[in-house]
This record gives C-alpha cells, structure tokens and sequence, in this order.
C-alpha cells in the first residue's frame, strides 16, 4: 500500500500516475486496489472501477462511463466516438482514479489510457509486462502474517498447525482466507484440513469461498488454464509436465536439455530461442529462469 501511494503520489513523470500492480492469481491485487480507493476516496472526484478481464466487455463497460461523467452522446452514433468522448474527458479533468481491473496485458487497455490530464490509474493484472505503466509486484504473505492470519481468521489457538497449512498454501492470500472460511464454516480443526489437503485440493479449492471475495481459487485459477489450453498448445504440455514435478522454480536448462522428451509443440518452444522468450513474456509465465 505504502509503494502504490507513493507511485500515484509521485506525479506524472515516466508514467508515475499508471501503476500495474501484478501477481499470481489470488494474490490481493482487487483487494489491495479497493482498500486504497476506500482510503482515498475523498482525494477524488470521481473514482471509476472497470472489469478489465474481457476486451469486448470492458469496451462496453468504458462507453458506459459517459453518462456517469455527464458526458453529452448527441451526436455519437459509434461506440468508437463515446470512447474516445470519455477518454478526452479524463485528459481535461482532474482528481480522478481510473481503474481496470484484472486486465490482460498493455495491448488491451492501452487505447482506454488517458495521454494527459491530472488522475490516477490501478491496472491490476497477472501479466508482470507493462511500458505503459509503473509495474508494481504483489507477492505472497510472508510466513509470520500468513500464520497470524489464519489463527485470527479460524480462532484457533493452533500456532504449529497454522504455520504448516500456510506454508502447504504458499502463502497465498486466496487460498488461506478459503480455507479460514472452510474450517469455520465446517468447525474443521487445521490440522485436520491440512490431512485432507493433499488428496481433495481440488475439492477444498472449490469450497469455502470467502465472504467478502467473488471467487475461490478454482474460479480464479481456471479461466487462466482455459486460456492456456484455447491459445497455447506448448503452454497445455507444459503444465502437464511440470504437474509431476516439484512447485519450486524449474530451471530452464532442465527442459531444453530433455526437449526431445517432449511432445511436439514443447519442444519446438523449447528449441526456439524467440520462442522461449515469448513464453516467459505472457500473462501466464512458461518458463524460468
């Protein structure tokens, strides 16, 4: 929080106003960019939260600002026209906080990004690449708050329990707040749920959804493994040959070295330098270093 309103209080200067704050699926992106728009609500005159996930929508979502902002659409037939009525109304005004949330990658915002004006943007997103914006990373808990989250959240006195289920979750934000709402709901001890960890992941990751998010790890998760499947083919042999290792960071030496072990797409991506390095570009990261 301290990093992102000292970025946006920075100014305008090599993009000081944008920040993309990116990281894993379920890591607090949303969160974190709700909190600072509750802290600092009085700070603006208008706040604008847009769904970024979708292009189609979120070009819809943007036109429907114009109403809102007392923009006048006489005369704009296309929805072309509204939006760019709307981004020039950004470009004019001041004290404003512009937010798209969940957004795919710079290409698909990059035409909704006001070119001046005096306001904030929050892009949050999994893709770590942006030049349009302040990246800013959001990791994981770390192991002290992730314990005494769980401890807080389940109100069990478990400390031991506590930090070896964290640490099973990787300290990932999502994942810990389903499992504090699982076990309360369910009066589960932790100790108990870390035991049925390994063999109903899948199940436990689709139960104990939080109150106060939209989604569990499964619904946050599973549109990313679609969209691999749907447009990478490389990235689908990936996934399924990392299932059978360890989650630790996989050098990359270790899968060109034993690319002829792999099916075709893999280590034709493998084999191909410029190929390797869009891999590690995308949304969903292929490879590491």
């Amino acid at each position: 929080m301290a990093q992102l309103e000292a970025t946006l209080a920075a100014g305008h200067s090599a993009g000081g106003a944008r920040v993309a704050v990116h990281g894993l699926g379920g890591v607090g992106k949303t969160q974190l960019a709700v909190e600072y728009a509750h802290r600092h609500s009085e700070e603006y005159e208008a706040i604008c939260w847009l769904r970024a996930e979708q292009p189609a929508t979120l070009a819809a979502a943007y036109a429907d600002l114009a109403p809102v902002l007392g923009i006048s659409q006489e005369n704009l037939e296309k929805q072309s026209a509204v939006i760019d009525a709307v981004r020039g109304w950004f470009e004019r005004t001041a004290g404003w906080l512009l937010v798209f949330d969940d957004a795919i990658g710079p290409e698909e915002v990059y035409d909704y990004l006001p070119r001046g004006g005096s306001g904030h943007v929050i892009i949050t997103s999994r893709n770590p690449n942006w030049d349009v914006a302040k990246a800013l990373a959001l990791g994981e808990m770390e192991p002290a708050e992730a314990l005494a989250f769980l401890v807080k959240r389940t109100g069990q006195e478990d400390e031991e329990a506590a930090a070896e289920l964290a640490k099973a979750l990787k300290y990932l934000p999502l994942a810990l707040a389903q499992a504090g709402a699982y076990i309360t709901e369910t009066r589960t001890s932790m100790a108990a749920y870390l035991k049925m960890l390994p063999a109903h992941r899948a199940k436990l990751w689709r139960a104990g959804k939080p109150t106060d998010y939209r989604d569990t790890v499964w619904t946050t998760w599973r549109p990313s493994l679609k969209r691999v499947r749907r447009e990478c083919p490389a990235g689908t042999a990936l996934l399924m040959l990392c299932a059978f290792l360890g989650s630790e960071n996989i050098p990359l030496d270790v899968l060109r070295l034993g690319a002829r072990y792999t099916p075709a797409p893999l280590r034709a991506a493998l084999l191909d330098p410029v190929k390797r390095g869009r891999g590690r570009g995308r949304s969903l990261p292929l490879f590491v270093d």
